[in-house]
C-alpha cells in the first residue's frame, strides 16, 4: 500500500486508499481526530513526545519543544530540543514515522511507500529535505505531489463528469499556494500554479502576538521577556485566532504573566474582537490577492474566467480570508466541499492508489507544471559588459509537464576540448539569485570559436530532467540524467539520525497491545532497486507489472522483456540504457492504455 501524508507547516495528517475509496487515518496517538499538530518535544524522560502530548509543554519546558519546523527544511539551519542540535528531517522524521505507523495500525500491515505533498513553490533543497525525512521515518517516497493539486484530485476524483475550471487557494500554517486546474471527465489538468512561500496562520499569530504585546505594554509588572511568558502568549493567541473564526470576540487569557507588588502572581485577561484581529492581519491577506493575479496571468486568465473555487488548509476558515476571496471572485462559487484540513492527505491518497494501480488511470488522468523555470548558465551582453551567470531559460515556470526545451549556446575560445553546463533552477535573470541544481562537462572536438552547441532538456512528473548536450558540427553528444539534488544529509549524520531516534521514540508503548511491524528494509534480491537511478522508473516499473495479467502472449512478453531490460539496466547504473528502456516500455504502456 502506498499513503498519502500531508506534512504541513501546522498539522500533518494520513489517508490510506482501500476499499475504492481514500480516508482519512484517524487513530494517530497525539492527534485529535487524525489531526495532528506538527509539533515536537523531548520530555523529562529524554523520551519523544508528539502533537498535543509535545503541545503540553509549551507552557513548561518551551526549550523543548519544536514547532513549525517545515519553515526552515532545506535551509542548512537547524533546532534545538533542550542541548541537542537536531536537522529539520529528524523532527520531521518524528511527525513522519507517527502517522506511518497509525496507517500500519489502521491497514494492519507494515508500509514502506508514500505520496507526500509540498507547496507547490518548494525548491529542490527544500523538496530533497522531504525525502530524506521520510527515508528516516521508513519510508520510500513514491512520489512528491503539490499541495493544491493534491487538494484538486481530492475534489475532482468525486466528480468524474465535471467539466469546470477549478482555482484551489490553499492558506495553511506556513505556506499560501494557489493553483488553476481544468477538470474535464476524469482529466485534471493543472494549468499553473503560484505561491507564498511564508504566509499562513504563523505569521497572523505573530500579529496577534503583537497586538497582545501592545496591551500588555501599558502594565510594567507583566514580564513578557521570559521564553516561557513568549510560550503562553503564542498559546494564547492560537488559542483566540481559532475561536475568533466562529465568534465576534473572544476572552484572552494568560496566566502568570508577572508579579504583583505584594508578590501575588499576575493574569493577563482581555477581551478581544474579530474586527481588532482582522484589522491586525487585513494587509497580509490582502497581500495574497497578488498571488491569485500570478496564477491566473500565468495563462492569460481573469478571475470571470474561474467556474469554482476551492478553500483549503486551516488559515481559510478565517472570515476575513473568505470574505476578501469571495469579493475577488463576485459570483463564483466557493467550495468547501473537501475538508480544509484532511483535503491535501486525501488527494494523495488517491494518487496512492493510482500509483499502485488500485485507481484506473482510465477514470482519472492528471497532468501537472513545472514549480519553477530551468534553464543554463550562459555568457552575454549585459548593459554593454559581458557577464559570465546569464540565466537563459529552457523550461519556464507553468510549463505543462513532460515537457522538452531547447536552447542553443556557441563556444567563446578558439580550439576549445569542452563546455562547462550549470544548470539552475530560479526566476532570476542572473544565475547567482538562482539555485543551482546540477552541473556537468560536455567533452567536443575542438574547433574556431562561435561553434554552435545544443541543449536538450527534458522535464517530466517524477521530477527528474534528462539533458542532451549536442556538437552541431561533430554531432558528438553528452548525456546527464538528473534526479534530484545530491541531498542536505551526510551518511553519518543519517545514520545518527537514525540511532537518536531509536533512542528516543516513545510510540511503540502508545498501543501496546497493538505490535509496531518493523520499519522495512529494501529487498536486498533485488539489485536494481538499491541503485540511484531506480526511484525514477520505479512508478513506470510498477504500472508495466500491474499490466501483465491483462495482456495476451506475444504482447505480455514485450512487456516483461523492457521489463528486465529496464532491471538490468538500473542494476548496472547503466543511464543510457535505462533512458532508452524506459522510453520504450512508456510508449508501449500508452498505446495498450
Amino acid at each position: 500500500m502506498i499513503i498519502g501524508i500531508d506534512l504541513g507547516t501546522s498539522t500533518s495528517e494520513v489517508a490510506v486508499f482501500r476499499n475504492g475509496r481514500a480516508e482519512l487515518v484517524r487513530d494517530v496517538p497525539g492527534s485529535l481526530g487524525g489531526i495532528l499538530p506538527s509539533v515536537v518535544a523531548l520530555n523529562a524522560k529524554g523520551k519523544i513526545d508528539i502533537g498535543h502530548d509535545a503541545l503540553q509543554q509549551l507552557a513548561i519546558r518551551p526549550e523543548m519543544v519544536v514547532q513549525e519546523v517545515k519553515r526552515i527544511m532545506g535551509t542548512g539551519r537547524t533546532v534545538r530540543l533542550g542541548a541537542v542540535e537536531y536537522t529539520p528531517q529528524e523532527i520531521s522524521a518524528f511527525i513522519l514515522r507517527r502517522l506511518r505507523e497509525a496507517a500500519e495500525r489502521c491497514v494492519g500491515e507494515s508500509i514502506n511507500e508514500a505520496v507526500i505533498t509540498v507547496p507547490a513553490n518548494f525548491n529542490d533543497h527544500q523538496r530533497r529535505a522531504t525525502q530524506e525525512a521520510a527515508e528516516l521515518a521508513g519510508l520510500r517516497v513514491r512520489r512528491l505531489v503539490n499541495e493544491p493539486t493534491a487538494a484538486a484530485i481530492a475534489y475532482g476524483v468525486a466528480r468524474p463528469q465535471a467539466e469546470e475550471r477549478l482555482l484551489v487557494y490553499d492558506l495553511g500554517g506556513g505556506t499560501l499556494d494557489v493553483t488553476v486546474l481544468e477538470l474535464s471527465e476524469g482529466i485534471l489538468d493543472v494549468l499553473a500554479s503560484a505561491g507564498i512561500a511564508k504566509l499562513g496562520g504563523k505569521d497572523f499569530d505573530e500579529r496577534l502576538i503583537g497586538l497582545l504585546e501592545k496591551v500588555t505594554a501599558g502594565t510594567p509588572e507583566y514580564d513578557l521577556s521570559t521564553p516561557r511568558a513568549q510560550s503562553r502568549l503564542r498559546r494564547a493567541a492560537q488559542l483566540a485566532k481559532v475561536a475568533l473564526s466562529t465568534k465576534s470576540t473572544t476572552d484572552v487569557l494568560v496566566e502568570y504573566l508577572g508579579l504583583s507588588g505584594t508578590g501575588e502572581p499576575l493574569h493577563f485577561e482581555w477581551e478581544l474582537t474579530r474586527a481588532d484581529f482582522e484589522a491586525a492581519i487585513k494587509d497580509l491577506v490582502k497581500s495574497s490577492l497578488t498571488t491569485l493575479d500570478e496564477a491566473l496571468a500565468a495563462k492569460g486568465l481573469s478571475s470571470t474566467d474561474i467556474d469554482s473555487v476551492l478553500l483549503v488548509g486551516g488559515s481559510t476558515r478565517i472570515p476575513l480570508v473568505r470574505e476578501l476571496v469571495s469579493s475577488y471572485f463576485p459570483g463564483v462559487p466557493i467550495r468547501t466541499d473537501v475538508s480544509a484540513d484532511e483535503a491535501v492527505a486525501m488527494g494523495a491518497a488517491i494518487l496512492g492508489g493510482m500509483e499502485s494501480g488500485d485507481v484506473s488511470s482510465e477514470h482519472t488522468v492528471l497532468t501537472d507544471v513545472s514549480p519553477h523555470t530551468f534553464g543554463i548558465a550562459v555568457v552575454g551582453d549585459s548593459d554593454g559588459e559581458e557577464v559570465s551567470d546569464l540565466f537563459d531559460p529552457v523550461i519556464q515556470k507553468n510549463a505543462t509537464i513532460p515537457r522538452t526545451g531547447i536552447t542553443t549556446a556557441f563556444t567563446r575560445f578558439d580550439f576549445q576540448e569542452a563546455v562547462h553546463i550549470r544548470v539552475f533552477q530560479g526566476e532570476a535573470s542572473h544565475c547567482g539569485d538562482n539555485l543551482l541544481i546540477t552541473s556537468f562537462h560536455h567533452r567536443m572536438a575542438p574547433a574556431p570559436s562561435g561553434a554552435e552547441v545544443r541543449i536538450e532538456m527534458s522535464y517530466n512528473l517524477s521530477g527528474t530532467i534528462d539533458i542532451v548536450v549536442t556538437d552541431v558540427a561533430t554531432n558528438i553528444q553528452t548525456t546527464h540524467h538528473w534526479r534530484g539534488g545530491p541531498g542536505n544529509l551526510s551518511a553519518e549524520q543519517k545514520a545518527e539520525a537514525r540511532r537518536r531516534m531509536a533512542e528516543q521514540w516513545t510510540g511503540a508503548t502508545d498501543h501496546p497491545d497493538q505490535p509496531i511491524p518493523p520499519a522495512p528494509s529494501n529487498p536486498a534480491e533485488k539489485p536494481w532497486e538499491r541503485s540511484d537511478l531506480w526511484p525514477s522508473v520505479s512508478a513506470l516499473h510498477h504500472h508495466g507489472v500491474s499490466r501483465l495479467d491483462r495482456l495476451d502472449g506475444p504482447t505480455s512478453s514485450k512487456v516483461r522483456g523492457l521489463l528486465a531490460e529496464l532491471e538490468g539496466a538500473a542494476a548496472r547504473d547503466d543511464r543510457n540504457a535505462l533512458s532508452a528502456a524506459e522510453a520504450r516500455l512508456t510508449d508501449l504502456l500508452f498505446d495498450l492504455d
